[in-house]
């Protein structure tokens, strides 16, 4: 077992693409891309995302009170690719406006998924950020699948 092995086994599960987002409140915007939102709970509703300790946006996370999960639609690769990329200001160009608590929900989206945190657990080499969703925004388009290190249309 290797890293190298378990990454390519990985590559094998396709997943859905979503920017994750968040304003401190000292109002500092940070985002990233995911593809590990999860599903957690129904009632109440409850997802997840994972974030490397080493990430360059991990601090704002811990700081802020809630996050967006923003589920990209196809088309939207060059989207994912910016707030993949190790710059500092991701949010260049990017429309957004802001959620009730002030976090950036993305144009554009399949849906974006207003949380507050409620947990922060540490995981391995990432910290797992459980969130409870207080709001839904709906878009339309079709999904946009990573898998085997691709973009895919669904």
């Amino acid at each position: 077992m290797t890293p190298e092995l378990y990454k390519q086994a990985m590559r094998r599960l396709g997943s859905g693409v979503s920017v994750i987002t968040t304003r401190t409140p000292a109002g500092q915007l940070a985002g990233f891309t995911a593809t590990s939102l999860v599903s957690v709970s129904l009632e109440p509703p409850l997802v997840l995302f994972c974030l490397r300790l080493d990430s360059n946006s991990i601090a704002a996370f811990r700081e802020a009170r809630g996050f967006v999960a923003n589920i990209l639609a196809a088309g939207q690769e060059a989207l994912s690719e910016q707030f993949a990329q190790l710059e500092d200001d991701r949010f260049r160009g990017v429309a957004f406006r802001e959620s009730g608590a002030g976090h950036p929900i993305l144009a554009g989206t399949l849906a974006s998924l207003e949380c507050s945190t409620r947990q922060v657990l540490p995981a391995g080499d990432h910290e797992l950020f459980l969130g409870a969703v207080e709001a839904i925004h709906l878009g339309t388009g079709r999904a946009l699948i990573y898998w085997d290190a691709r973009y895919h249309a669904l």
